[in-house]
């Protein structure tokens, strides 16, 4: 694997949304409301990336593999140390014809150790209850379930479970660790 990560620039934000619409299209179908995935909009996720670029400088990495954008991190201080923790990953997301290659175990440790360059000494980050692929990648890397809450998708009550890691260095550290 030729993968690389770096810092996203403003040319990257029409990949980051085709990656991040087409995420939630698959991982969610079934989950969320089919009409709300369907108006999930390319453009609309570029604005928002593009701004997040500029709010948050340093928040948003790309993973490439062979120059190709396979798959984003988002991640950063959170606000008022929610739940106690000092951070925070907002997103991640991989293209879905490149699950299971480790881009996602690759992000998470990039984001740890980034987090980590901020002095946070621990981080968390939201899935859907119902994502279970998602929620048995974070459990291998050691994740604990440590809030729940209800949100709205598209007119669907869904639960959120926050997931924690007391210490960032916790994550294990070897590429045999399960992908979703």
């Amino acid at each position: 694997m030729q993968s690389i990560i770096r810092q996203a620039q403003p040319i990257d934000a029409q990949k980051i949304a085709e990656i991040h619409v087409a995420s939630w299209q698959t991982a969610f179908c079934g989950i969320m409301p089919d009409n709300f995935l369907e108006q999930q909009e390319t453009e609309t996720r570029k604005i928002g990336w593009l701004k997040n670029m500029v709010e948050y400088p340093g928040n948003l990495s790309v993973i490439e593999d062979n120059a190709k954008i396979v798959g984003f991190v988002c991640n950063g201080l959170t606000e008022s140390k929610q739940l106690g923790f000092d951070g925070q990953v907002f997103g991640i997301h991989v293209d879905p014809t490149a699950k299971r290659r480790g881009y996602g175990y690759q992000l998470m440790l990039a984001s740890f150790n980034r987090l980590q360059s901020l002095g946070c000494k621990n981080a968390f980050l939201w899935t859907l209850e119902k994502n279970i692929p998602a929620r048995n990648f974070y459990e291998k890397l050691g994740g604990k379930i440590v809030a729940q809450e209800l949100k709205d998708f598209g007119g669907r009550e869904l639960i959120e479970i926050a997931y924690g890691w007391d210490r960032l260095d916790l994550i294990p550290k070897t590429q045999n660790t399960p992908r979703p």
